[in-house]
Parts: C-alpha cells; structure tokens; sequence
C-alpha cells in the first residue's frame, strides 16, 4: 500500500507545545489523539522512563483513543514539539472526509503489532523466560470484546463473498498474501513456523491485514477448517476500497489495536520490572549486554522501545 497521507493538509489543526507537558497521563482518558510531526517526548510507565516517541508521523494515545480506554503510559514533551491535534469529539469526522488518515493509522497499528507478535514469537521459540510467557498467555484472555464502535453489515459485502473447503491455505507464511479476507463464518487456524499459535472463528474479524497493510509478507500461514465462509478483496482493490470505505480502515484499526492491547500492557510492564531491577536506563539496556540477558530479550528491548503506547 503507497502512503495515504498527506499531513500539510491537516495544518489547521497544527499545534505546539513546550516541554515538560503531559500530553497522554497513564490511567486518563485521552483528549485527543495526537500525531507527532517534529520534537520528541518521553514515555512513562508507572513513572519509569521507558522509552521515547521521536518519528515523524507516529501517533500518540491512539489505542486509548480508538478502544476508549485509560492510556497505559504517559507521554510527556521533551523538547518544543509540533503535533496534529485531532480532539476526541471530532476524530469520527475527520475518518469521514480524511479516509487517509485513518488509513496511516492503521498502518502504524499494524507496524505494532508486527514487531510484538515477533518478539512473542521469539520468546515461544527460545523458551525465553517461561513465566513471562505464561503471564503473557492469561493476559491474552481477558475479555476486550465490546470496546470497538464499528459494527460492519458483511451483508453489504456480498460481492466480495467466497466459500473455501477445509484445509484451504488462505494465507502462507513468507508469501505475499493474494487478498485482504474478512472472516463471515467457519474456523481457521493460525500457524507459524509449523506451530498452531491461534483459532480464529469470530465472524467479522480480519485475516492478512497486517501484512497487507505493511506490503510485506504473511507472519503466518492460515488454513481453513470445515467449510469457511470469506470476504475476499484482492490486493490491488485495498488500496481503493479503503479510500471509499473509511468505515473499513476504522474498523481495522480498532481490531489491530485490541490484538495489540492483549500483549502491549504486559510487555511494557516487563520492560519497567527488569530496568527497575537492573537499576539502569532503558538505553543502557539496550546499549550495554547484560549477563541476564540473552540476545532474544535485548531484540525484546529494542522492539519495546519502538512500541511507545
């Protein structure tokens, strides 16, 4: 997918701040959502520096404002920063007639997600710390469900519609996927690397969007159990279906940001624990090579430190 946004559009909503402003507070509700376009500011989890947000177009309490929930971290300015600011009651108005927006959105949503479910992976693989797993797994079940606001009609999407056999691969892991699949009923699984990692069978739900919205490969491969039904949008129609359904783009966001929030809370929570044990920067974490630490956990750090909400 090309890059949807162009942010000199949005200058109207263009607005600085000095340093030293919390712009998200752990434990609040946003006010607005935020998109970072010069500066830089800390992220604090349970008032320990974890990380920083310094990228150019990354956004700032987007999961807290997409789910509706507390923000999980606090994010404070660090120098003179210069932010798209887009207040909570105007957000569903600006998706509406700025489709690329929520689009960018996504986007990011799903560059998150990919970096946690590697280092999730990486951990399952290596048996890195098996209690962390574990906690990680319960974490994964506590009930999220309700939090998005988008209800999609599949029924509008019947010409999209396709029936699949049992054992249909619609995804390969380390192949280009053919298609964005929405699922409308049946059961699939999820394997990586050969292990099943997941079931999937709750109608509405996407199939292929992170790798389709990130243009790279599956991180998984997905096969077909019983006879399953599908909304199947080709690859080369995304790009256009998204731009003419924002409602779309919107709705997977907020699916990306609820698989995000069942393991980003937790990870951010190690992160704190093992920096205040070690009694160190989290630069220094990622700077220095500790003898508790493995490789694995140092690429768990510098994940972590990318993923800032």
């Amino acid at each position: 997918m090309a890059e949807q946004t162009d942010w000199s559009k949005l200058q109207s909503l263009q607005k600085m701040y000095k340093p030293g402003i919390d712009l998200i507070v752990q434990g609040e509700y946003p006010k607005s959502l935020y998109i970072l376009l010069s500066g830089r500011l800390s992220v604090y989890r349970h008032g320990v520096r974890i990380s920083e947000i310094r990228r150019r177009g990354d956004y700032i309490g987007d999961i807290a404002m997409l789910l509706r929930t507390p923000a999980s971290a606090t994010a404070r300015t660090e120098t003179d920063i210069v932010v798209i600011e887009i207040e909570a009651g105007h957000v569903e108005k600006l998706i509406q007639h700025s489709p690329g927006v929520v689009i960018s959105l996504a986007r990011k949503m799903a560059e998150r997600l990919a970096d946690l479910n590697n280092s999730l992976s990486q951990l399952v693989d290596k048996s890195y710390k098996p209690e962390m797993v574990k906690r990680l797994q319960e974490h994964q079940k506590e009930n999220i469900s309700g939090r998005t606001s988008v209800v999609l009609n599949l029924d509008d999407l019947k010409d999209y519609k396709r029936e699949f056999p049992d054992g249909k691969k619609l995804l390969i892991q380390g192949a280009d996927p053919t298609a964005l699949f929405i699922l409308v009923s049946g059961t699939v699984e999820i394997f990586k690397n050969s292990k099943m990692i997941a079931v999937e069978s709750e109608p509405g739900n996407y199939l292929g969007d992170v790798a389709v919205l990130r243009n790279k490969p599956s991180n998984g491969t997905v096969v077909t159990r019983g006879k399953v039904v599908v909304i199947e949008i080709p690859l080369e129609k995304v790009d256009a279906f998204l731009n003419h359904s924002p409602q779309i783009a919107l709705s997977i966001a907020e699916k990306l940001a609820i698989r995000t929030l069942a393991i980003n809370e937790l990870f951010l929570d190690m992160k704190v624990d093992l920096m205040k044990d070690t009694k160190i920067n989290p630069e220094d974490l990622i700077q220095n090579r500790l003898s508790e630490f493995d490789k694995i956990g140092k690429e768990i750090f510098e994940i972590l430190n990318i993923d800032l909400h």
